[in-house]
């Protein structure tokens, strides 16, 4: 096991010595899983891969265990934005679903900061936003999927549409899978109900 004292030399050049120590020798196990992916270059990096590197792995607790101990540090919005979308894979994942909607309300008001925009579009050739942008997707995923409010979705695409974060287009479809989803999820729990069937 690691002791107090025994940081790994990716956390040391991370500068992220006091948030390791502060981590039970079970988690310190669990980040050594995951060091090998770790971009060292500087804390919010650090933090952002080795997150991503449990997310892919499945790993969603370790991720959202990274999430909960984040020391206090000095980022950038760019940096900030980050963090804060792999922690909204964590916080679904791990069915924190309030927390996540959170997360994503800030992620959404991150991307009104110019350097958070420029970050983004410069992912496409075209200078339009990515498809995996998860403070949106996962405020619709959220909102339909487990809060199952169909009625105020609709508001929430109309808002992506205005701040530029998708087409009207991209509206239209989404509203009609979302009544889609609507008519299936009816049907599904009207047909649970038939007398009779096994439960």
């Amino acid at each position: 096991m690691f002791g107090i004292g025994n940081v790994p030399p990716k956390v040391k050049n991370a500068k992220l010595g006091k948030w390791f120590d502060s981590l039970n020798d079970q988690d310190r196990v669990k980040l050594n899983r995951y060091l090998d992916f770790a971009d060292d270059t500087d804390a919010s990096t650090f933090i952002v891969t080795v997150m991503m590197a449990a997310i892919d792995d499945h790993n969603y607790k370790f991720a959202a265990k990274v999430a909960d101990t984040l020391p206090a540090l000095k980022l950038t919005p760019v940096q900030e934005f980050d963090i804060n979308e792999a922690v909204i894979l964590a916080f679904f994942n791990t069915e924190r679903y309030d927390e996540c909607l959170e997360r994503c309300d800030k992620g959404l008001a991150l991307i009104k900061d110019p350097s958070v925009e420029k970050h983004l579009r410069s992912r496409t050739s075209d200078g339009s936003y990515p498809e995996a942008v998860n403070c949106r997707n996962y405020k619709i995923n959220v909102i339909v999927g487990v809060k199952n409010d169909f009625d105020g979705a609709p508001a929430i695409l109309d808002q992506f549409v205005a701040d530029g974060l998708i087409t009207e287009e991209e509206a239209r479809y989404r509203k009609e899978s979302i009544k889609t989803y609507k008519l299936q999820r009816t049907f599904d729990g009207i047909f649970s109900k038939v007398p009779g069937k096994d439960q």
